[in-house]
């Protein structure tokens, strides 16, 4: 499995008809170290997809991206998160680390973060806040056999 490294980049304005406007992680892993997503657009994961792979995000912020379906055709058009998308069928994971999820889209549910069955997000003292599907507050969608564990003192837009 080879490694991605990205320290102080700027991801901006990309795109992708299917998976991760930015960066699609298939079979590698990604660290992203104070980093910034701004503007991607992709079917799904606007910003991030991880598919059979590993993120670790720490200090990186991901702001107004976009996962829009339409983008494609089936199979594709049922997965969201406007900033990430752990993508289903290969064990994606993902662990954030103080990093803002904020102001995302999508077109599917899971306008900041979609965790699909068999995949894991791990977060740390993140802000997830103002991501929207079709303009209704949506955070994160946990689909079932998802797993979502979180520590620290996490904010998410919504929760109590």
């Amino acid at each position: 499995m080879g490694h991605l490294v990205a320290v102080n980049c700027v991801f901006t304005n990309n795109y992708a008809k299917e998976c991760g406007g930015a960066i699609e992680i298939v079979c590698l892993s990604a660290s992203l170290d104070r980093c910034s997503f701004i503007n991607n657009t992709a079917g799904h994961g606007g910003a991030v997809c991880v598919t059979f792979g590993i993120l670790v995000a720490t200090n990186t912020t991901f702001y107004r991206n976009k996962a829009a379906h339409h983008l494609h055709d089936a199979p594709y058009r049922d997965h969201g998160g406007g900033a990430i998308c752990l993508f289903e069928g290969g064990g994606a994971r993902a662990y954030l680390y103080h990093c803002t999820i904020d102001q995302n889209e999508s077109i599917h549910d899971g306008g900041g973060i979609h965790i699909c069955s068999t995949t894991a997000l791990y977060m740390y003292n993140c802000i997830v806040t103002g991501n929207t599907y079709e303009g209704v507050p949506s955070q994160i969608l946990l689909e079932q056999g998802g797993t979502f564990n979180r520590d620290g003192r996490n904010l998410i837009q919504g929760e109590n």
